[in-house]
C-alpha cells in the first residue's frame, strides 16, 4: 500500500532529533511551511536519521478541526480547552 493510498498521512522528512531515555524526540519537516513533533519508543525499532523520509499518519479519531480565531476569554480559548485533543503520529519509513 502506498501513501497515496493511506487516510491522514503525509510524506514527512526528519528535520532533527534528540534521544530522551526510551524514546527519540523527532522533528518533521512536512513541506516548506510545516514542522511536527513525533515520539518514538526506541524498542520500536532502529531509530532514524537526518533527513530520512518519513510518512505521518494521524488516525481520523484523534484530529480535530479548530477555528482559524476563537474568541477571547471563551473556554475553547484557554489551554483547558484542549484538553485530550492531542493526535498521536507515527513515522514509517515509505514502501
Amino acid at each position: 500500500m502506498g501513501i497515496r493510498d493511506r487516510v491522514n498521512a503525509l510524506p514527512g522528512q526528519v528535520a532533527r532529533f534528540a534521544f530522551q531515555g526510551s524514546t527519540v524526540v523527532y522533528r518533521i519537516r512536512i513541506g516548506a511551511e510545516l514542522e511536527l513533533d513525533a515520539v518514538q519508543l526506541r524498542s520500536a525499532g532502529p531509530p532514524f536519521g537526518l533527513d530520512d523520509p518519513v510518512t505521518v499518519s494521524l488516525p481520523p479519531s484523534a484530529i480535530r478541526v479548530l477555528p482559524a480565531e476563537v474568541p477571547a476569554g471563551s473556554a475553547a480559548g484557554s489551554a483547558a480547552g484542549f484538553a485530550g485533543t492531542a493526535a498521536e503520529a507515527s513515522a514509517e519509513v515509505p514502501a
